[in-house]
């Protein structure tokens, strides 16, 4: 849902040795300079790294961060990339063991200049996260086109208090079919254009009032780099 997201890998790979910068496959990097490995930070930090048995043979495990986000320029501010390190687990409840792995983690992106998130389920509302799965398949489909989104909009600015299958039929109606009407005006969401209250959670019967564009952007996590660490 941020247009400046230029890409989002899950499980990302943390080199065990000193390496050169992880965005160096998105844009230009000093290859000279390297960065210490979970390997080196581990000791530094006085955590044992975890490993892997394969008979009575050890090697280090290769630790992973759940989620790298990588962001693009924002308009004419600046012209280079910025990232966001995202660990995550179902509940803010972890081991000492999980703490220390987490710290491991948080170090090595710390020292490589990229803002590192706990993310527990106590960041969001259910609600919000309903509502995005169930309208997820036609956000993300195919292109609803300007005209159609803008058709969409107009009619749920006029008729925030209505229930939403009721807007829905009124777009339908201007623009066809009841499928275009749902990407134009799930679409219009997803780019912030419709700035609608997800507290709602999904009910179709529920009127969808529009929030202040800052409102909007509290409901997500990620974007307000909310974190259960500390």
């Amino acid at each position: 849902m941020d247009s400046t997201v230029k890409d989002s890998t899950e499980q990302r790979p943390l080199s065990l040795d000193s390496a050169i910068h992880d965005l160096s496959a998105y844009m230009m990097v000093d290859p000279r300079k390297k960065y210490l490995g979970t390997l080196e930070l581990a000791e530094l930090l006085g955590i044992k790294h975890p490993v892997i048995r394969e008979g009575a043979d050890t090697k280090p495990w290769t630790l992973s961060t759940d989620r790298l986000i990588v962001y693009g320029p924002a308009g004419n501010c600046s012209r280079e990339l910025s990232a966001l390190a995202v660990g995550a687990k179902p509940n803010k409840k972890i081991t000492p063991r999980e703490r220390q792995l987490l710290s491991l983690e948080r170090s090595y992106w710390q020292i490589r200049g990229v803002p590192w998130i706990f993310f527990t389920r106590e960041l969001y509302d259910p609600r919000v996260s309903d509502l995005l799965r169930s309208a997820a398949a036609w956000a993300i489909d195919k292109e609803a086109g300007e005209e159609s989104r803008a058709i969409a909009q107009a009619i749920h600015r006029l008729h925030q208090a209505s229930p939403l299958y009721i807007n829905l039929q009124r777009m339908a109606s201007k623009l066809g079919s009841m499928e275009l009407a749902q990407r134009a005006f799930w679409q219009s969401v997803w780019e912030e254009a419709l700035s609608i209250d997800m507290r709602m959670g999904w009910n179709l019967n529920f009127p969808y009032p529009l929030l202040p564009l800052s409102d909007f952007r509290e409901l997500n996590p990620i974007t307000m780099r909310r974190s259960s660490w500390s």
